[in-house]
């Protein structure tokens, strides 16, 4: 294969990262054994190709399981639950390490060492981490909480606590392709994109999109659900990493993949709800994480290509959207019900406020339209109102979306125009505007009707009353 037609950044070596929660990342010599490349076999215009996704792969393993304070239950079953994560990421080439029971001190210098150690650009890195997590009622913010942390009402309860906001900010510091955070705890999740109401594309995917650098995450549970002292999340992580989570059976399996197969095995046991999403990067630093961590069995490790895979190894003919945005569109999915079937190739997100409560979130879900949500940058004082587009969305998506915002009473006031639509490609925003641009005063005009929106001919470049 002539490797000049690929894109530079399949011709780079890739690092992919995926984290567990664990101490030290350094490996040495002698424990080193079960580190391996990761190759996929893909197709490049019905010839069969081999292509190295990760020459080293490392995860960081936590497990805390010992509390000392009364607030927070003992958690008997996850010494096993690490060992069990452990063997199954050892048998994907993962170099493994396991940090037990940590206090807040050791669980942050371990989550440093791990992401801080350089790393070539073929790497990927996992954190997994079993245990209570809390989320804070003032912002909801999500934490991971150390065996040493003291009651709720203790005056050093929240210096213990480690936030998601602490981890996350530890991410750029490591220069592998991938990064996946896995917690099998329950907290808010709001400061990465969580995905709902959609599925992995049962199509073909492309090396070109899911070789981009990613930074995704999984939850076992939602901020109101507190953690079952038991092994099913960890026992659908190990099946499906291992070729369960494979929904288009093309040989490999995706974060996302992984993230939806355990919501489906794990909701349905009503008692958790998993969430899974990725983090939205940094556009002031031009950052954009819209790979997709790939997982690939022993078994298939060992089988030669195949050119009828469906994983392809440059995107597809005439794609309307190449690039990062284009990758981040197919990396979307499909809606999860028929009924959503406008909102097919558009983004929905909404920027969450906490003063909308579930108003919002219960209009999408009702309709079961797939979106992504976020938390909002604008104080809370100011709930949502709006909707922003591009002159390329849907007209029947906006319009959808539209109606269902105001059948469901949310105050409706606005819609309104990307100033730069070329950099949010076929995206409706669900967020809160103001009366100007500083964000001070709030829009308080009467709402928009259903009879507006029925006129709209495309996504105007101002509508309010």
């Amino acid at each position: 294969m002539d490797w000049r037609y690929f894109p530079a950044v399949l011709r780079m070596s890739a690092l992919g990262v995926l984290v567990l929660v664990s101490s030290s990342l350094i490996a040495t010599a002698q424990d080193q054994s079960t580190l391996r490349k990761t190759n996929i076999n893909a197709h490049d215009g019905g010839k069969a190709v081999s292509y190295t996704m990760y020459n080293e792969s490392y995860a960081l393993v936590v497990g805390a399981s010992k509390y000392t304070a009364p607030d927070w239950d003992k958690l008997t079953i996850v010494p096993d639950e690490t060992e069990l994560v452990k063997k199954e990421l050892e048998s994907q080439g993962f170099d493994v390490k396991v940090v037990n029971d940590p206090d807040s001190d050791t669980l942050l210098k371990s989550i440093r060492e791990f992401f801080r150690t350089p790393h070539p650009r073929d790497t990927r890195m996992l954190f997994y981490y079993s245990g209570h997590g809390y989320t804070s009622k003032t912002d909801h913010m999500g934490y991971i909480v150390p065996v040493d942390t003291p009651d709720r009402d203790g005056t050093d309860f929240y210096n213990k606590l480690v936030s998601l906001q602490e981890i996350r900010g530890m991410l750029p510091f490591g220069r592998a392709k991938h990064v996946l955070l896995v917690f099998d705890s329950c907290f808010s999740g709001y400061i990465f994109k969580l995905r709902r109401n959609s599925r992995p594309s049962p199509d073909e995917i492309y090396l070109n999109d899911i070789d981009r650098p990613g930074r995704q995450f999984i939850t076992s549970g939602d901020e109101d659900e507190a953690v079952p002292d038991k092994l099913d999340f960890a026992q659908a992580f190990a099946s499906g990493i291992d070729g369960m989570a494979d929904l288009n059976h093309d040989t490999i399996t995706t974060a996302s993949e992984l993230g939806y197969y355990l919501k489906k095995q794990i909701k349905p046991k009503k008692l958790q709800s998993p969430q899974y999403g990725v983090d939205p990067g940094d556009k002031e630093r031009n950052e954009f994480f819209n790979g997709d961590m790939v997982f690939v069995s022993d078994s298939t490790q060992q089988s030669p290509p195949d050119a009828s895979t469906k994983v392809a190894a440059i995107e597809p003919t005439g794609a309307q959207l190449p690039g990062p945005r284009g990758a981040n569109l197919r990396g979307l999915g499909d809606p999860e019900s028929h009924e959503a079937d406008v909102f097919k190739g558009v983004e929905v997100l909404y920027y969450r406020k906490l003063t909308d409560n579930k108003l919002v979130t219960d209009a999408l879900e009702n309709a079961h339209i797939p979106y992504s949500v976020t938390a909002a940058d604008l104080p809370d004082e100011f709930v949502t109102n709006g909707i922003a587009c591009g002159p390329d969305v849907p007209l029947p998506a906006l319009k959808a979306l539209a109606k269902q915002l105001i059948a469901a009473n949310v105050p409706l006031r606005k819609i309104i125009r990307f100033r730069k639509p070329s950099e949010k490609p076929f995206r409706l925003e669900v967020l809160a505007i103001t009366k100007e641009a500083a964000g001070i005063q709030a829009l308080d005009s009467p709402p928009l009707t259903i009879d507006q929106i029925d006129k709209l001919t495309t996504c105007p470049v101002s509508l309010q009353n």
